[in-house]
């Protein structure tokens, strides 16, 4: 490693250590969107989300930008789900007084209405909670007995759970 390399392993912090004390709305919504954006990542990459080690203490982040590194490991190993795992981040968090903490309140409602958990969903309400979008509401996504109409558009689609192909 270079030195630089060695002095930011040295400043990241794991997240459960980043979030003792007092935590403000901005480093907790920075935290979230960086975990989404690292697993959206993974998925580019085409890497085992399930790879992903779900666990504060082996998640890391850099104080100065906020950016957060996760642990892959190529075994088998329990992890939450990711809904569960922003639930109980939620749950563990000490918020900042000061601040209207109603994106709480938001955060949690869209855990509760949202039939199931979607990464661009969760992303869509972080954004807009960190006033870079409009108005978003929990994604209801039928079950998978309920069959969905493709669009009218002359174009077959083929749907796999959360995509849906072009066929030609």
């Amino acid at each position: 490693l270079s030195r630089r390399q060695r002095q930011m392993c040295i400043r990241d912090r794991p997240l459960n250590e980043y979030f003792s004390g007092i935590v403000s709305k901005n480093k907790i919504l920075t935290v979230i969107e960086e975990i989404l954006n690292e697993r959206t990542l993974l998925e580019e990459y085409m890497l085992d989300l399930e790879a992903a080690v779900l666990e504060s203490k082996y998640m890391f982040v850099d104080p100065a930008t906020g950016h957060v590194k996760l642990l892959l490991l190529p075994v088998k190993h329990n992890n939450l789900s990711m809904d569960m795992f922003f639930r109980s981040m939620i749950f563990s968090i000490q918020y900042d007084p000061a601040e209207d903490v109603s994106y709480v309140t938001k955060i949690l409602n869209y855990f509760n209405g949202a039939e199931i958990f979607t990464m661009t969903g969760f992303a869509a309400l972080i954004r807009e909670l960190k006033g870079q979008n409009t108005s978003v509401q929990p994604q209801r996504i039928p079950p998978a007995s309920t069959p969905v109409n493709p669009p009218q558009t002359g174009v077959q689609t083929v749907s796999y759970t959360h995509l849906t192909l072009p066929t030609t």
